[in-house]
């Protein structure tokens, strides 16, 4: 949908619906194994997953590939029905931008181990890991709310605005 907007082709959401679903899998990375035996020529994944296993790939716009926290309010101008949790049901799923999380639980049973792998993971040698490895980080992370951070890692962060 957010293609559609972006490039201006008319019924290209209809006509992505109903492609052949031959292909379809549960979760997107069961598609590696079928690129990689050549049963498909292509996939839709992500970056990440792309680069992981030294695929070649074609990066998307920021305008539809939701990556851009920026650009929510133009995610969430689309949305989409998925199998609910029960036989028959739908559920709606409005866009956004994907992201991961971490978080230091308060009563983790290592806690100063976990404040220190994530100090490592936020310093500047712990983000060129996620990005030799296609995951963009978020700089400076967003914590909500700020005040929950760990005090050795509240440098990093910065609250939502």
């Amino acid at each position: 949908m957010l293609a559609e907007k972006y490039y201006q082709r008319s019924g290209l959401t209809e006509k992505m619906l109903s492609k052949n679903e031959e292909y379809i899998r549960p979760k997107e990375v069961d598609l590696v194994a079928l690129l990689e035996s050549n049963a498909i020529d292509y996939m839709f994944q992500y970056k990440s997953v792309a680069i992981q296993h030294g695929f070649k790939y074609i990066s998307l716009p920021k305008e539809i590939n939701l990556s851009d926290p920026s650009r929510s309010n133009l995610y969430s101008t689309v949305s989409t029905a998925v199998d609910g949790s029960k036989p028959g049901e739908k559920m709606k799923v409005t866009g956004d931008f994907i992201n991961y999380s971490i978080t230091v639980l308060d009563n983790a049973p290592q806690k100063e181990e976990a404040i220190k792998f994530m100090d490592f993971l936020l310093s500047p040698e712990g983000m060129d890991v996620f990005r030799k490895n296609g995951q963009e980080p978020i700089i400076p992370p967003i914590a909500e709310p700020l005040t929950k951070v760990p005090q050795k890692l509240s440098k990093y962060f910065t609250a939502p605005k």
